[in-house]
């Protein structure tokens, strides 16, 4: 999965309904922007979700992996 570590998220969509969450980001020296869409979610967490937030990571977990993650 490409990196996206630095960018601005200035918008983001959760279609629980089709497992998918769409993320607005923008690169914040430059005009690289565009949406990132990950599917077959079965969970995510969000943390002070505000615009101009900056993408620390984007991780993607097995599902056993994902229930023995602390603090879910």
């Amino acid at each position: 999965m490409k990196s996206f570590h630095d960018f601005n998220i200035y918008g983001y969509g959760v279609n629980c309904g089709r497992r998918e969450i769409t993320l607005k980001l923008k690169q914040h020296h430059d005009s690289e922007s565009g949406n990132v869409i990950l599917r077959g979610v079965i969970g995510h967490r969000f943390e002070n979700a505000l615009e101009g937030n900056i993408v620390l990571s984007i991780e993607e977990y097995e599902p056993l992996q994902f229930h023995a993650l602390e603090g879910f």
